[in-house]
Parts: C-alpha cells; structure tokens; sequence
C-alpha cells in the first residue's frame, strides 16, 4: 500500500434547494497524505458485507485537531464523507463513506 495525496474539505450551507434540503458547498481545508487500511475478516463479519464495500479506511499522520473540523475526504476524483475518526497513537484513522468505491 502506497501514501495518497489526498485534501479535507469542510462543508458550508450555501442554501437550500426547492425541496428545503440543504445546499452545502465544499471548502478546502487542508492537504494531507493517507493510507488505505483494509478491513479484516472479524470487522467483515461484525459489520457485515454491505458496511464494508460502501466505506473504507485511511490512516494519516495529520494532527488531529485539523481533522476533526473536516467533514469530506476528496482523493483524486473522488469525495467521501467522514463518518469517524480514531486516534490510535501515531496515525489517525478515518472511516470514510462513498457510493461508488
């Protein structure tokens, strides 16, 4: 597994449409470089195959606090929204969710 250069973005109300939903627009936070972490097979089991092929898992070195004001993971062409984030000693992990990874 290689490090991905990867952006945070946090997400700001703009509006909302004609249906009363609200209209977010992404704002760059910062850069950072993630991990692909895979799931296990008691994780597969515990959570279940449809938790595990719509979310995924990266580790970063990035602090902490810059990671907690992020609500989307942008890698190349693709966005996620941040569902979790651990702090396990040296890395952070995020557990993100996408529809088509």
């Amino acid at each position: 597994m290689r490090w991905q250069a990867a952006k945070l973005f946090t997400g700001q109300q703009i509006g909302e449409d004609q249906l009363g939903n609200a209209v977010v627009e992404r704002q760059p936070l910062c850069d950072l470089t993630v991990r692909s972490s895979p799931w296990t097979k008691e994780e597969i089991v515990l959570l279940g195959r449809d938790v595990t092929t719509s979310q995924r898992k990266f580790l970063t070195l990035r602090p902490l606090e810059q990671i907690l004001t992020a609500k989307y993971l942008g890698i190349g062409e693709n966005i996620y929204d941040i569902e979790a984030v651990s702090d396990i000693g040296r890395y952070r992990l995020l557990t993100v969710k996408g529809w088509r990874i």
